[in-house]
């Protein structure tokens, strides 16, 4: 079996607790990577090095608290990344740097209190938004500026403050 003309890998459930950097760029051809319902907490500075041609990125239902802007370095091609039902309590600017193709970004089911004014200014593409069941009492409009193609924003169930 040649592993490096894998184009989807599925690791949901299986309890992972840690990646190294660049644990899997061997994979060059992967186009979709399923991380979901595992234990994940940090995601080092290029966890995903390597997969420049990754189009999916799945990393639902972790317990992921933090981003950084090395995070997804190299990932210039992802076009949907979920990241609903972790732990993040705020979003910061450079959190998703480089992502200019992104069109879908879930952020459903944790608790995010603050968005930074310039969080989601590098994704040019983004289409959908899921900010669904979160702990926002306020949005800052300036969040959305440059998201000039945005079709869909959710962000019902949110403890918003309408005084």
């Amino acid at each position: 079996v040649n592993l490096s003309d894998v184009t989807e890998l599925d690791l949901d459930d299986n309890q992972i607790q840690h990646v190294r950097a660049g644990f899997i760029s061997g994979l060059g051809s992967l186009e979709r990577l399923r991380m979901g319902g595992n234990w994940l907490k940090v995601l080092p500075n290029e966890t995903f090095s390597g997969l420049s041609g990754l189009t999916l990125l799945d990393l639902r239902s972790n317990q992921i608290s933090a981003l950084n802007e090395k995070t997804f370095l190299g990932l210039g091609s992802l076009t949907q990344l979920d990241l609903s039902n972790n732990t993040f309590t705020k979003m910061e600017d450079g959190a998703f740097p480089g992502l200019t193709k992104l069109q879908t970004l879930n952020l459903d089911s944790n608790s995010i209190v603050n968005i930074s004014d310039a969080c989601f200014s590098d994704l040019e593409s983004l289409l959908q938004l899921y900010l669904r069941h979160n702990s926002m009492t306020v949005v800052p409009y300036r969040a959305f500026l440059g998201l000039a193609t945005l079709q869909d924003l959710r962000l019902d169930n949110n403890p918003f403050d309408t005084r």
